[in-house]
């Protein structure tokens, strides 16, 4: 976050962190800040966002929101491609291994329904 905004690309120029969290101003001593703040995260699918896009990094203006949250209110994410991902990731697969197979040509239910296999790629028999 501090590196974003202090090391402006990509568009960051303009969005600012509050003073007592930024690391380039207070040192390690902005992170204990920060965590005293906003709490630490429940777990590694957690993100900061603001509630106000165009607002700073601030106590006021930060909560802490789960990546595949996040993800659901965009336009994609209510095709029929996104609802088959859905059923992958609830049958232990990731985004890549579900598009892999739906480039090879897999039907839907095979591409959603079947494990991993633990072969390597390889050794399998096609």
């Amino acid at each position: 976050m501090c590196k974003r905004c202090n090391l402006p690309q990509k568009g960051y120029a303009d969005i600012a962190v509050y003073e007592d969290w930024d690391y380039f101003e207070v040192g390690s001593a902005g992170f204990i800040n920060f965590l005293d703040d906003m709490g630490p995260m429940e777990d590694m699918e957690y993100e900061i966002i603001r509630d106000d896009a165009f607002g700073d990094y601030a106590p006021g203006n930060c909560k802490w929101r789960k990546t595949a949250k996040r993800m659901m209110g965009r336009r994609w994410h209510k095709t029929k491609r996104a609802e088959l991902l859905k059923k992958a990731r609830a049958n232990g697969l990731n985004r890549h291994t579900f598009y892999g197979r739906m480039e090879r040509g897999w039907n839907e239910e095979d591409a959603v329904s079947l494990p991993v296999s633990s072969l390597p790629y390889k050794s399998r028999i096609i």
